[in-house]
């Protein structure tokens, strides 16, 4: 059995990063640990990571940011036409997986207040390329094999792994979500109990989020993983409750501790041709996102 250490990483291109592991914070520019260069203390942060010694040991990085691109028929230009019925968006605007979470045809379109914008619109894509040289894009490239860390897009035999370093792509905002939904929620609820980050006045965020971490705690499975790693949930509980960051930053870690446990709440999502994301695992969503692929994306390769 290896030793394993998880990271939760929530990457922004103004604030550098903030991680959480075995119970401590580190931020680069969130409050009030402000530093002159967030930007350069998230490189130094990422190498710290990458130099840490890997013998019989697993380093595990959980990464909210998209780390998948086009799929490689695609950036190759090796798929020059294909005739399908099948409704699909362009590979270097949206992934399949963003477009799932964002469809009204589903049960699982993310409320207001959970962005799942196209990963070609996201702000922390640059950043995450400058880190860690994901996503891979196309032929120009460095080869996937000469990154710092290993990229794991499909859920996989968590003994299969080898020592070494690794990095997997989570959503907390979408996880919270999943974790905490009621589907007798009205409209209202729906629109309004998300929205602790951003748009919307102070307050209300702050309470929200309180609200949220209340009912994290309250899940077994996490409640047990911050016991299990003598973590104070008041510390937690306070930290959460006043940064969107150091949430989605935990989030991420739970997630990525849970899966290499082998729970079977979390699963990975997806895959390298239409994403994937480290999420809490159900029934539901297994048989719609099955349902949504076969209706909507084309067979590539083969």
């Amino acid at each position: 059995m290896h030793n394993t250490t998880v990271y939760g990483i929530d990457v922004a291109p103004a604030k550098g990063l903030c991680c959480f592991t075995a119970g401590c914070f580190d931020s680069c520019g969130h409050k009030p640990e402000r530093v002159p260069n967030p930007t350069a203390r998230a490189f130094e942060m990422i190498e710290e990571i990458e130099n840490t010694k890997i013998v019989n040991s697993i380093n595990l990085l959980c990464w909210d940011a998209p780390l998948t691109g086009p799929p490689a028929v695609y950036a190759e230009r090796t798929l020059r036409s294909v005739r399908t019925d099948k409704p699909r968006v362009n590979p270097f605007a949206q992934r399949a997986i963003e477009r799932f979470f964002s469809t009204k045809d589903y049960e699982h379109k993310a409320p207001p207040g959970i962005s799942v914008q196209p990963y070609s619109g996201c702000s922390h894509w640059a950043i995450t390329r400058a880190l860690v040289g994901l996503p891979v894009t196309g032929k120009f490239d460095r080869s996937t094999h000469e990154l710092p860390f290993t990229l794991i897009t499909e859920n996989t035999e968590i003994s299969s792994l080898l020592p070494g370093n690794y990095i997997i792509e989570v959503h907390p905002a979408v996880a919270i979500w999943l974790w905490l939904k009621r589907d007798s929620e009205s409209e209202d609820e729906r629109n309004s109990k998300w929205k602790y980050k951003g748009a919307t006045d102070t307050t209300t965020r702050k309470r929200n989020r309180e609200e949220i971490v209340s009912k994290l705690l309250e899940i077994e499975s996490i409640s047990s993983l911050i016991d299990c790693n003598k973590i104070s949930k008041g510390r937690i509980e306070q930290e959460l409750g006043n940064s969107d960051d150091k949430m989605d930053a935990f989030v991420a870690w739970v997630l990525g501790e849970l899966w290499l446990k082998g729970s079977n709440e979390v699963i990975l999502l997806g895959n390298a041709d239409h994403g994937s994301m480290l999420l809490p695992k159900s029934d539901s969503l297994l048989s719609k996102w099955k349902d949504f692929v076969d209706r909507n994306t084309i067979k590539l390769g083969g």
